[in-house]
């Protein structure tokens, strides 16, 4: 009976499957990718956070406790967890049909979306439907993150021309009232984003070790307090809490329950799809195999844990996996390192993000 415990522990709390065989040398790889994975994360999980209709603050909020809670149970040794920007996109528009995006019941409805993301997937974990990701072909996959990307892209217009435009999951739509307002256009703002822009390419081309977005925030966050880039019409970030989230239990009604449960679905499935596939391409390079049915159970932990601390939808990065894996990580320990750095950044640096350009 001790030994069937003992089995379905290991198999279910992944930590016990290689914490045995830690040694210094792997510590020292974990440490050096989870902190420049962190560094990365910083940039991003803000800019995600505006993409779901979220302040700033809550991106980074998802970048802490989702990656302490998925070295406990996820498969992938390289898998980086965090914020991304396709899931921030369908929060975006399921919960922007039921409220205002930054009021407070708008972020109080993603915080409880989040919830019922990571619930979804436990149950999914725990009744073994990990068998529908050997379902999904590598062609929807591809197609579903392009889409996104591009929709992504272009709902990011107005912040790039400096007018205000709505919101829509059409590009025709954000392209046709992109062209509606270009006389609106602010040049100081349509300059610092195309400057950004070209740095971030440059950067990825000429010096892909540099890690481009973080030099693109201190760098634009360095020039807008020098120059007082506000003051003449640039859109900033504005001040962020400092401190670690605190610990909130979610506030629930049955109707709005069902008003966010296709979203959840839908988010709890794309999150599947992309960290199983992610999850393979790594365990495949480096010799391992991953278990999708715990690949549920880690990202779902993740999320419901993190709902408590006021998190967004958290799951694998195609980005920052791939620089986890060639800075040297060889557990999922790597994702605490980066929690860390935003754990530090919280705690110590949001004031310095206030005047980070939208």
């Amino acid at each position: 009976m001790w030994q069937r415990a003992w089995t379905v522990l290991r198999e279910r709390l992944t930590l016990l499957q290689w914490v045995s065989n830690y040694t210094g040398s792997t510590l020292r790889s974990d440490a050096t990718a989870g902190l420049t994975v962190g560094a990365m994360l910083i940039p991003q999980a803000m800019a995600y956070a505006v993409i779901a209709g979220m302040p700033p603050i809550y991106g980074l909020y998802a970048g802490l406790v989702p990656l302490l809670a998925y070295p406990l149970f996820g498969s992938s040794r390289q898998l980086a967890v965090g914020p991304v920007a396709i899931d921030m996109l369908i929060v975006g528009a399921g919960v922007g049909a039921l409220a205002q995006s930054g009021t407070e019941r708008y972020v109080a409805l993603a915080i409880l979306l989040t919830a019922m993301v990571g619930g979804i997937q436990i149950l999914m974990g725990l009744l073994r439907l990990g068998f529908v990701a050997s379902l999904l072909s590598r062609p929807v996959i591809t197609g579903l993150t392009t889409a996104a990307s591009l929709i992504i892209a272009c709902s990011q217009l107005g912040n790039l021309l400096g007018v205000e435009l709505g919101r829509s999951q059409y590009v025709h739509v954000l392209l046709w009232e992109a062209l509606q307002h270009v006389g609106g256009t602010h040049p100081l703002t349509v300059g610092l984003g195309v400057g950004c822009i070209g740095l971030l390419l440059g950067l990825s081309r000429w010096l892909p070790r540099v890690p481009g977005p973080l030099v693109v925030v201190v760098g634009s966050t360095a020039a807008s307090w020098f120059f007082g880039l506000e003051q003449q019409g640039v859109s900033v970030i504005g001040d962020i809490p400092t401190g670690l989230p605190s610990l909130e239990v979610w506030s629930v009604s049955f109707g709005e329950l069902n008003a966010l449960l296709p979203a959840a679905v839908t988010v709890a499935l794309v999150q599947f799809m992309k960290d199983v596939s992610l999850g393979r391409i790594f365990a495949k390079r480096h010799g391992y195999s991953i278990a999708p049915n715990q690949e549920l159970i880690g990202v779902g932990a993740g999320n419901v844990l993190g709902s408590l601390f006021q998190g967004i939808p958290a799951s694998g990065s195609f980005s920052r996996s791939a620089v986890n894996d060639q800075a040297g990580a060889s557990t999922p320990l790597a994702n605490a390192f980066a929690a860390v750095v935003i754990a530090l950044t919280l705690l110590f640096l949001t004031p310095l993000f206030s005047y980070l350009p939208t």
